[in-house]
């Protein structure tokens, strides 16, 4: 190595103080090397294989020295178990703000229309000739259910198209009603937003602070607010405040599909869903604080887990004075039941 600076890639330094003791010492160069797009690993590809064939050849010499051949070698390299890391997902939390512009591409020209279309007196000429207001109003949500479909199903195609996992491993259903469903309660934010306005010029301006507003609440929702469990429950008027926003929710929903593709997770199926009225439960609004149970033992019997009772097992809430789900009961039964006897 010393007659070869910068070329030898690895030296294997023998010890042998007697034939039947052989010790070795491996020296590599750990630089991770660049090569071909791809840095390569130096464990993998230098240290392991060296050790191995080292390994052998002094194997093979032991069996010699017996009078023995060495008939078999194998040696496989595995990963050590470990309980699986939390990984952020980067695509979920960025692409969210993306997305959202996507989607509300057609939210200034829907409000600027619609207060247009009042400055210059085409609704009260319609309302003049017998047309109703509701078929107005429907007129133009069913031009936007359209349109909205449109965009969803060519949001989720090029989202396929680019291989993003997020669109690749997560439910087509969820995807396709999270965008639609988001379109059209923007559009319905914009008819909202168009009744004081007056001028098509204001509205399009009001249509453009809109945007910059959900765009910086969606960076604050990116750091964690007010989703995350430090003020989820904490902060309660904040959590109200943003879930009546429509981007708030849309931004929480594509953080949730990214982390779901994270690693090995296979994604959000479509059976995963909540119920479509969950938001009308008072727990979704006013979330309850929960503790962890306070578990005690009431016996020092042993029995079978199929046979522990609740109260045999300890499962009593003592604060509350209620037992606990009937799953945990067993679960816990189960882990009690097996502390006791393990044998």
């Amino acid at each position: 190595m010393l007659l070869n600076p910068n070329k030898v890639t690895a030296a294997v330094h023998f010890d042998v103080p007697t034939p039947q003791a052989v010790g070795f010492t491996l020296q590599t160069n750990s630089t991770p090397k660049f090569f071909k797009g791809k840095y390569q690993d130096s464990l993998n590809l230098f240290n392991l294989p060296l050790q191995v064939a080292t390994e052998r050849e002094i194997a093979r010499r032991q069996y010699s020295l017996a009078g023995q051949a060495l008939s078999d070698w194998t040696v496989r390299l595995k990963a050590f178990p470990h309980p699986s890391l939390s990984t952020s997902n980067i695509v979920g939390q960025v692409i969210g703000p993306f997305l959202f512009a996507a989607s509300m591409f057609s939210f200034v020209p829907v409000i600027s229309g619609v207060v247009g279309e009042q400055e210059l007196g085409l609704r009260q000429m319609l309302r003049t000739m017998g047309m109703l207001d509701s078929s107005y109003w429907l007129s133009w949500m069913v031009f936007e259910m359209v349109m909205g479909m449109l965009m969803s199903l060519l949001i989720i195609a090029f989202g396929a198209i680019f291989q993003l996992s997020l669109f690749l491993h997560n439910s087509f259903g969820i995807l396709f009603f999270l965008f639609f469903l988001f379109q059209l309660a923007m559009a319905s934010f914009a008819f909202l937003c168009s009744v004081p306005v007056r001028k098509a010029t204001t509205a399009v301006n009001l249509g453009f602070l809109v945007f910059i507003a959900g765009w910086i609440m969606q960076v604050v929702i990116i750091f964690g607010y007010p989703y995350s469990p430090d003020y989820y429950r904490d902060v309660v008027p904040g959590t109200v405040i943003f879930t009546l926003l429509p981007w708030s929710v849309f931004v929480k929903a594509l953080q949730d599909l990214g982390d779901a593709v994270t690693g090995q997770q296979p994604g959000i199926e479509w059976h995963n869903r909540f119920r479509p009225w969950f938001f009308l439960q008072p727990g979704y609004w006013r979330p309850k604080r929960s503790t962890a149970p306070n578990v005690r033992q009431h016996t020092s019997q042993r029995r079978h887990p199929s046979s522990a009772t609740s109260a045999e097992a300890g499962l009593v809430n003592a604060d509350a004075g209620e037992t606990l789900d009937p799953d945990v009961a067993a679960e816990a039964a189960r882990v009690w039941d097996n502390n006791q006897n393990p044998f």
